[in-house]
């Protein structure tokens, strides 16, 4: 049988032993106890949510108790409130006509309860027990978040950072964290004012076009089915699409390197078609005419051409021109019938 060292035996029993001391003191931190003697003290709320054993109880922002158990009790009519009880360091003195409050202690959800002396108006607390009538319940700021969050839809992320926080500080009591909560909100509200016009007339031109949709329903219908036919037509048969683009491409470029060839050309020959569109419209009434009469010419030019009928044409001139010169290659001399 092996027997152990004393050296080893003092080494496990010291090891114990601390480990014993370090989870003693990792329950007290958890657990925040009161240094010194304590008084016991009841407080009623309506509502304890978020309320935890070993939450602090403060006066004045100094912590000087904490919070011993929550229970339930159940009320007339089937209402039930909680009953808190926490312990005070027993040098402290609560006032006899004191509120008691559960207030958020930071963002992630942490209440604790906040003591405050209150006005003669305010009921007095009936030995270490505080009414239901001198307490206030926790805010669900859950709640009142979701009921911002249209707001905050149309804020920047540290905007809304902010106007939290200011919620925040609010619920915690700090007055100068009122009047920045309301300037924010002011700010928001004054920047919605500012473009109160351009909404009014967002939702005027809304109701009008939805009314106009409205009255002109078969044809929107019309519309999209056969914007449905279109689009099933073309991813029906998307080997003739390809091939259409593909030729549209080739096309376009063509003609592109026309029109890069042709610049000049295709100016001056715009210009042509501006003089004789300009000589043209002061005569639409002959051209109109002309073109009313052009059919029976050419029935009767056709007629004239049936049964071994033929016709003769005479050259009567042949000018060439180029620029300032200008040349009668045939002469001045003219055929009988041209003269």
């Amino acid at each position: 049988m092996t027997t152990l060292s004393p050296w080893t035996l003092i080494k496990a029993v010291s090891f114990v032993i601390i480990g014993i001391v370090a989870a003693v003191l990792v329950v007290n931190t958890l657990r925040v106890p009161v240094g010194g003697p304590t008084d016991d003290y009841v407080i009623h709320f309506a509502d304890a949510e978020g309320l935890v054993t070993g939450n602090p109880v403060k006066m004045a922002g100094v912590r000087i108790g904490r919070v011993d158990s929550i229970a339930l009790v159940p009320g007339a009519n089937g209402t039930a409130q909680a009953s808190v009880t926490v312990q005070v360091e027993k040098d402290k003195v609560i006032p006899e006509r004191v509120h008691a409050a559960v207030r958020y202690g930071d963002m992630l959800g942490a209440r604790y309860i906040a003591l405050t002396a209150a006005g003669d108006d305010q009921p007095a607390r009936t030995g270490n027990e505080i009414p239901l009538t001198a307490t206030t319940p926790p805010i669900n700021l859950t709640a009142l978040m979701n009921g911002f969050q249209p707001l905050f839809s149309a804020l920047q992320p540290q905007q809304v950072n902010e106007l939290a926080r200011g919620f925040v500080d609010t619920f915690e009591g700090r007055a100068g964290s009122v009047e920045l909560l309301l300037r924010q909100i002011a700010s928001m509200g004054q920047n919605l004012s500012e473009n109160g016009v351009i909404f009014t007339r967002l939702v005027t031109n809304m109701n009008v076009l939805m009314t106009t949709v409205e009255k002109r329903s078969p044809q929107m219908t019309e519309l999209f089915t056969g914007l449905n036919q279109l689009t099933s037509t073309i991813i029906g048969d998307n080997g003739q699409l390809g091939a259409l683009l593909d030729s549209g491409d080739r096309a376009l470029s063509s003609l592109a390197q026309m029109m890069t060839a042709a610049d000049g050309q295709f100016a001056s020959t715009l210009t042509g078609l501006r003089d004789v569109t300009s000589s043209w419209i002061p005569q639409t009434e002959q051209f109109t005419r002309f073109l009313e009469q052009f059919p029976v010419m050419a029935a009767k030019i056709n007629a004239s051409g049936r049964y071994g009928g033929f016709m003769m044409l005479y050259l009567c001139n042949f000018t060439l021109k180029a620029f300032d010169l200008e040349a009668n290659i045939f002469g001045p001399q003219h055929s009988s019938v041209c003269r």
